[in-house]
């Protein structure tokens, strides 16, 4: 079962008008959908729904059937004389999400280790004086409740 990312897009079902850079934003999402289709075809369903969309540009990202997040990139603006509808373009949180759902690929759920690896903090690495340091520590068994291991 592979995961899929569905762009709901529907550039007229809108009851007001479009800021200045709503339209570049628009095909800039557009864009972006053809290139990840092209990039992940064959590991990842890419489903552009253009026809009974009630939103203007809303990307949606499953992985064994259910939804694991949603990116929509469309608000309404309040201008002093009227509302506007604002379309965004969120490159990098839609990336994330895409790379996100690259964890369902496999049929017995996330890859347990990948997610762990990508959620674990990594430590900081020593410097060289603190690593010789610790190389050149001596720790003594009966050296009472100041004894240190360090490891």
């Amino acid at each position: 079962l592979q995961p899929v990312v569905k762009l709901l897009i529907n550039r007229h079902n809108n009851k007001y008008s479009y800021t200045s850079t709503s339209d570049d934003n628009l095909l800039k999402n557009i864009e972006l959908f053809d290139k990840l289709s092209l990039r992940f075809s064959g590991r990842v369903l890419f489903i552009k729904d253009v026809i009974g969309s009630n939103e203007i540009c809303c990307w949606s990202f499953f992985g064994h059937s259910k939804k694991c997040a949603e990116v929509c990139c469309t608000s309404i603006v309040y201008a002093t004389d009227k509302k506007h509808t604002k379309v965004e373009f969120p490159e990098a949180r839609i990336y994330e999400e895409t790379l996100g759902v690259l964890l369902y690929e496999s049929r017995n759920g996330p890859d347990q280790d990948l997610i762990q690896a990508t959620h674990h903090v990594v430590p900081l690495v020593d410097s060289p004086a603190r690593a010789m340091r610790r190389k050149n520590a001596q720790v003594w068994p009966d050296s009472g409740p100041t004894n240190r291991i360090i490891s």
